[in-house]
């Protein structure tokens, strides 16, 4: 799968870590060299950083007496008790956005199989209502007593990856959006009127 340079992209959590064969830490992207020789293991690191767009390169003689160098926002270590090459990304909040990146891993994923060409704003909005009613259906006749969580994630997942498509198909910021709608309803609906009541702002 052709995944983001994450010189553009931060993953957002560890499955999307482990992607790249790195792991989540703090604020932190990690992902250790340990085949060969301190040499060899910092061309790896180098070859890394290059195929994920940094422009940042290393050499044996940056390190510092213990052992680390850190260049921007990305930190080379040297364990000599594993012997490994541990390159630390940091979080980078331009790049970190949760929503911003999973819209460019559907992107990517949807690209690489020409789908484009389907994902008219029509079309897509047309997916999430079908995919809602998919959803919908898992609850139907059902009386809450064990419903099937995984089916239910996958809907959820579904829907949310077309209301993402659909975002991005008419340049909607999503996070913003929420935001501004959550300000716009806390004054149609103050707590002190409509607290415990479920009436429509103009009921109230």
């Amino acid at each position: 799968m052709l995944l983001p340079k994450l010189a553009d992209y931060f993953p957002v959590n560890n499955a999307m870590a482990e992607l790249y064969g790195g792991w989540l830490e703090g604020p932190y992207f990690k992902v250790i060299f340990s085949q060969g020789a301190m040499t060899d293991q910092i061309n790896l690191a180098n070859s890394f950083l290059k195929d994920n767009g940094f422009e940042t390169e290393i050499h044996e003689g940056d390190f510092n007496d213990d052992l680390e160098i850190e260049v921007d926002l990305i930190t080379f270590s040297y364990r000599t008790l594993g012997g490994n090459m541990l390159l630390f990304i940091y979080e980078q909040p331009l790049m970190s956005q949760p929503i911003d990146s999973l819209i460019e891993l559907i992107r990517l994923f949807r690209d690489e199989r020409d789908w484009k060409e389907f994902h008219t704003a029509k079309n897509l909005a047309m997916a999430v209502s079908s995919e809602a009613g998919e959803l919908l259906d898992l609850f139907l006749w059902d009386r809450g007593d064990n419903p099937d969580r995984q089916k239910i994630s996958n809907e959820i997942a579904d829907i949310f990856i077309y209301l993402l498509l659909l975002s991005k198909e008419l340049e909607v910021d999503v996070l913003n959006s929420v935001i501004e709608k959550i300000k716009t309803n806390a004054g149609k609906y103050p707590v002190e009127k409509s607290k415990g009541i479920a009436k429509k702002y103009n009921e109230l």
